[in-house]
């Protein structure tokens, strides 16, 4: 049975798991390393960022996407 558990390696090697595991027997793993946790904690964003690109998002208009063309279906749900 394979499983992913999400864990963080230290720079010595240490593996501390996320979220308490118990297991019933011993496993072998295979460790892979995604990215940097320094990375990810420079990449999130703020409420405020993420509430200033909803905005943005949302100001947009683009005229191709807010008009139907009759395409022959009579079950479109908009």
């Amino acid at each position: 049975m394979m499983q992913s558990i999400e864990a963080e390696v230290s720079k010595q090697g240490h593996i501390k798991f996320c979220e308490p595991i118990q297991l019933e027997q011993r496993y072998r793993a295979i460790v892979t390393l995604v990215e940097p946790i320094e990375l990810l904690e420079e990449r999130t964003l703020t409420d405020e960022d993420m509430e200033m690109a909803y905005r943005k998002a949302n100001s947009e208009a683009d005229s191709s996407w807010d008009c139907v063309v009759a395409d022959g279906l009579s079950d479109e749900m908009w």
